[in-house]
C-alpha cells in the first residue's frame, strides 16, 4: 500500500504520504526491515508519516 501510495505522486517533488492504521501487517512486508528495503528501492522514496489508531498498535513498526 505505501509503495503504491508513493508511486502515485509526483516523480519531479518528495512527496509525503500519510498512514493511518494499527500497523499491523497482514500481507506483503511484515517487518520494518523488509518494508524499509521495499521503500528504498522506489526512485524517490516519499516521507511517511505514521498515526497509530486501536487497541493494538505496533508502536514501533509506526515509529520506524
Amino acid at each position: 500500500m505505501l509503495t503504491d501510495a508513493a508511486r502515485a505522486l509526483d516523480p519531479a517533488r518528495r512527496g509525503l504520504v500519510v498512514y493511518i492504521g494499527d500497523g499491523r501487517a497482514t500481507v506483503g512486508e511484515l517487518g520494518l526491515t523488509a518494508l524499509e528495503q521495499r521503500m528504498s528501492k522506489l526512485p524517490r522514496p516519499p516521507r511517511v508519516f505514521a498515526l497509530g489508531v486501536g487497541r493494538d498498535v505496533d508502536v514501533a513498526l509506526l515509529e520506524g
